[in-house]
């Protein structure tokens, strides 16, 4: 014979649910492990340089990365856009992303993101146009990208939102105002912003803030460093065998991930041009 069924206690039910409610809530464990979320969500691998920049998004609120051309520089930021939104409560992050033109906008950057929202089955939904976003079901908007006039200092005012990431896309043709603007945002220690671009006028702002001293994270991509600069490719131009061998370099036995160009020559003269290294 079963025992009876014990008396619930209504008292200490609602003493429970009051508790619950003041616990802290549950942290999405690849909020710290960006190159983990890539791997498991999307099946993606992300190259070592790739890796760093992601990884510096968790410690670091300002990252500005120097890179060569084809290095896979927008691919990198999609992932992130997406990562950002999938590890934080719906509703409390929010990205916003900018570029010189509006086509570098839709065109690029957006289009890798939502291949990475196609291929991750994420939430909600993107919508295309100009200027393109990512909306919950209800209709709220959790990210945009925006190309806006240069001189609109009020260019991102109205978003409020706990974790909020911007990133600047091709940041060598962004004027000093709009970074201004983009300052305005990071205004709490949770948010991030992440400054991606190639070195091309040492006159810019972003060449200013990727000097020692800025406060920013300084991360730089050498064109005869990136995965596809394997000792075949390398073998196979005569000039870029000959660089290597002067300058004592080895051909890189990292994998290739998807999204990274195959164009070698272009890296050379990144590298050559800038005093940085890349």
């Amino acid at each position: 014979m079963s025992a009876p069924p014990v008396p619930l206690d209504p008292i200490r039910g609602v003493a429970e649910a009051m508790l619950r409610r003041f616990e802290a809530p549950t942290i999405d464990p690849y909020r710290t492990d960006p190159v983990g979320w890539v791997r498991d969500k999307l099946g993606e691998h992300l190259w070592s340089k790739q890796a760093e920049i992601a990884q510096s998004l968790v410690t670091n609120r300002y990252t500005a990365v120097q890179s060569c051309h084809d290095a896979g520089k927008s691919f990198t930021a999609s992932r992130l856009t997406a990562w950002w939104l999938d590890v934080h409560p719906p509703g409390e992050a929010f990205v916003v992303t900018t570029a010189p033109t509006a086509a570098q906008v839709s065109a690029i950057l957006w289009r890798e993101i939502g291949k990475a929202h196609k291929k991750g089955r994420l939430f909600g939904r993107i919508t295309g146009g100009t200027v393109p976003e990512w909306k919950l079901a209800d209709g709220e908007i959790v990210a945009y990208g925006r190309k806006p006039a240069d001189y609109d200092q009020a260019a991102f005012q109205g978003i409020h939102a706990r974790y909020v990431l911007v990133i600047v896309d091709e940041a060598c043709g962004i004027p000093r105002s709009l970074f201004d603007a983009v300052d305005a945002l990071a205004t709490n220690e949770a948010a991030r912003v992440l400054a991606i671009g190639n070195p091309d006028d040492p006159a810019s702002h972003f060449s200013e803030i990727c000097r020692p001293g800025s406060g920013w994270n300084i991360i730089r991509i050498d064109g005869l460093a990136t995965p596809n600069m394997t000792a075949e490719a390398v073998a196979g131009h005569r000039a870029l065998a000959d660089l290597f061998e002067r300058e004592g370099l080895e051909p890189s036995s990292e994998p290739i991930p998807e999204g990274l160009g195959r164009c070698c020559c272009r890296r050379c003269g990144s590298r050559n041009a800038s005093p940085g290294g890349v």
